[in-house]
């Protein structure tokens, strides 16, 4: 399995210490990443935290030619140059490997063939296919090269288990076998902590998993629409390649290879599919912001053989489709 290798700064919660007095800041019109003048001791250097040094240095790190520090890029290896010269600066000890600043940690890029993203919504006996970046995007699957999925759809809420907040979006529904439908986050009802806790895609995929789901299809909320526009994210789809970290077992960390689709569709597709549902998509959009969306299998009529999963010969519920091919690339 090919592999990058990036580096990775120690002590990051410290970024954004000013290693000087404003004296000595770095200038917002010099990005150059000159470290101030070193501080005699910790003490004094953290004494010497300033309002203006600290913003010239997230500037710096923010500026266009630094072309968002992906990692693996010489503007990633800039930054944490530059980081690293800040640590010094204030009179840090480097803690990384080999008694340096940096920690080396492989990592695993993949970029999705866009020619070879299908998603096909079986309803009614008819295939409608969706348009990449038009009505779906989605990104290359961590390991595998190619995969391809049909099964029958149930919308889960925000596909969140929280008993002990009395919460549960899988209460009356069975997703063994089938894609989860779901919106991104938690309701806002949740507690600062546990919604973001719930909010995690590793939490939701953990608790797909373990239901026996296979996939999942990212909705978006009315939240999320005015968070971010389907412009924006369909504009990046596929531009960068997908990063995971390997981790202490040569593995790719946080990969789930149960879950054999993940996409996120636009509303107008988000529609379609629940049109032959109990519920319209209008439902769960409202409920959502109320902080409960209710789960529901998106009903449909029955479908001759060839339109079912494989695990059933006829189904009243919505089939999806999906394949993918995935590209190992340099990040």
């Amino acid at each position: 399995m090919p592999t990058t290798r990036t580096i990775l700064p120690i002590l990051l919660a410290l970024v954004l210490i000013d290693g000087c007095s404003r004296e000595n800041s770095v200038s917002t019109d010099d990005v150059t990443g000159s470290a101030p003048v070193a501080a005699s001791s910790l003490d004094a250097g953290l004494e010497a935290i300033g309002r203006e040094a600290t913003e010239a240095h997230l500037r710096y790190l923010a500026s266009d030619e630094m072309k968002g520090r992906m990692t693996g890029t010489p503007e990633y290896e800039r930054a944490a140059a530059y980081i690293a010269e800040q640590f010094a600066a204030i009179g840090l000890e480097p803690g990384g490997e080999d008694g340096g600043w940096y920690q080396e940690v492989p990592m695993l890029a993949r970029r999705i063939d866009p020619q070879s993203a299908t998603v096909v919504f079986h309803q009614d006996g008819v295939e409608k296919a969706q348009r990449w970046k038009e009505d779906f995007v989605m990104g290359g699957d961590v390991v595998r090269p190619e995969t391809t999925v049909t099964a029958e759809v149930v919308f889960a809420g925000f596909g969140i288990h929280a008993p002990e907040m009395g919460y549960s979006d899988y209460d009356g529904i069975d997703v063994e076998g089938k894609i989860l439908a779901i919106f991104g986050g938690a309701p806002d009802t949740f507690p600062h902590n546990e919604r973001a806790y719930y909010s995690s895609t590793l939490t939701k995929a953990t608790e797909a998993v373990n239901r026996g789901a296979i996939g999942v299809i990212g909705l978006r909320s009315r939240t999320d629409q005015r968070r971010y526009t389907w412009k924006r994210i369909s504009e990046n789809a596929g531009v960068r390649p997908g990063m995971s970290w390997i981790n202490l077992s040569g593995q790719a960390a946080n990969y789930f290879p149960e879950l054999q689709v993940s996409a996120t569709i636009t509303v107008p597709p988000a529609a379609q599919l629940c049109s032959r549902a109990p519920i319209s998509f209008d439902a769960p959009l409202y409920a959502a912001a109320a902080g409960k969306a209710p789960a529901t299998h998106i009903r449909v009529e029955d479908f001759p053989a060839p339109f079912a999963p494989s695990n059933a010969t006829r189904s009243p519920s919505a089939i999806f489709s999906e394949t993918s091919r995935t590209a190992r690339t340099a990040p």
